[in-house]
């Protein structure tokens, strides 16, 4: 077995006075490669240690990373989410909190990245729409929305929405409040509008 190996064109084995010292992979009965580029270049000087299971091995590697960071997004959205249900959650709110949690032994020890997403979005989903309840987010929300008023697609329209919000703040009418946020949030450049939807980040 051959581990780890990184190849580039510039490396004497592909050279074309190369072919004698490419003779020494045939002593390898697999070749385990870091990256594409790498399984690319064996593939070009026609290598046939097991293509397939060196294929294998690279799309295993990215899997492995890739749920590698997924579980530290996890733990960290579930600690995020756990702040945000027991400071301002309801009942209902920790039931589906703990459900979430009860079968995470489940889907962090599984090898399918999609089920840890789908985990992830539901801690963001949980927590957000307590957020979007909560008063002081609210207004969090609002101060943040209108912190770059040119970023809004429609400027009369926004304009007139943040009187209305300024109006709802004086006036402690959070339904209101929170109508005026979504209307802003509609207003700003698609790429950023997920993003403000949720309480996690700026944007």
């Amino acid at each position: 077995y051959l581990f780890s190996a990184l190849f580039r064109p510039s490396q004497f084995f592909f050279k074309p006075w190369g072919k004698w010292f490419r003779k020494a992979f045939s002593a390898y009965t697999h070749i385990f490669v870091q990256n594409k580029s790498s399984w690319d270049i064996l593939h070009k000087f026609k290598f046939e240690n097991e293509k397939r299971v060196l294929a294998q091995e690279i799309d295993n590697a990215t899997r492995d990373k890739r749920i590698a960071i997924l579980k530290i997004k996890y733990n960290e959205d579930k600690e995020w989410c756990r702040k945000i249900v027991d400071e301002n959650g309801n009942d209902q709110d920790h039931k589906i909190f703990n459900e979430i949690a009860g079968k995470e032994q489940a889907f962090l020890n599984s090898i399918a990245p999609v089920k840890i997403m789908e985990a992830i979005d539901d801690l963001i989903s949980l927590g957000s729409n307590i957020l979007w309840r909560t008063p002081a987010f609210l207004e969090a929300r609002y101060r943040r929305l209108i912190e770059k008023p040119q970023l809004f697609n429609d400027q009369e329209q926004a304009k007139s929405l943040m009187e209305a919000g300024n109006l709802a703040i004086q006036n402690k009418n959070y339904d209101r409040l929170k109508e005026v946020n979504w209307g802003l949030i509609s207003l700003l450049p698609k790429n950023v509008q997920q993003e403000a939807k949720t309480g996690k980040i700026g944007f």
